[in-house]
């Protein structure tokens, strides 16, 4: 069928609106008009945004601080440690995703466009950008070394 054809109810059922109660015809199992389902559609949405607006943000500001680090702290003789980002504010159990690179061994959990992982022996903090991160994990994929020490910068 052309997606521009209409198309017609053979049996068009009467039935009462779920949102504002007036009759309408339309499908057995149509609840809505079009505009109240359109309203409720944009209620829930609303309520689910505002419910995850707090994670968001916690999640933006940690992003926000490993961009600054990454980009105006590249000095190698200067590292962070975990300890040393969390005073800075950093929530540590704040992330999208986390990629496993090594077996299993190192674990990046990335915010939006940074990634982080931490030494446990030393506990100073690496960070990757995330185009780096599926480079790694490309390569891991492929079967190649993943996590070659020319991409991992620790600071």
């Amino acid at each position: 069928m052309n997606f521009r054809q209409k198309v017609t109810l053979k049996n068009p059922v009467q039935k009462n609106c779920l949102v504002c109660g007036e009759p309408f015809f339309g499908r057995a199992n149509k609840l809505y008009h079009r505009e109240c389902k359109i309203k409720l559609n944009n209620k829930t949405a609303g309520s689910r945004r505002r419910r995850e607006a707090p994670h968001r943000v916690a999640i933006r500001y940690n992003d926000l601080l490993l961009q600054v680090i990454f980009k105006y702290a590249r000095n190698p003789k200067k590292s962070y440690t975990l300890q040393k980002l969390i005073s800075f504010g950093f929530k540590k159990e704040v992330y999208n995703n986390i990629v496993l690179l090594r077996n299993a061994t190192i674990s990046f959990y990335v915010c939006y466009k940074f990634a982080w992982s931490v030494n446990p022996d030393t506990d100073k903090v690496t960070i990757l950008r995330e185009p780096l991160i599926r480079a790694l994990k490309n390569r891991e994929d492929r079967g190649e070394v993943a996590g070659s020490d020319v991409f991992l910068k620790c600071w």
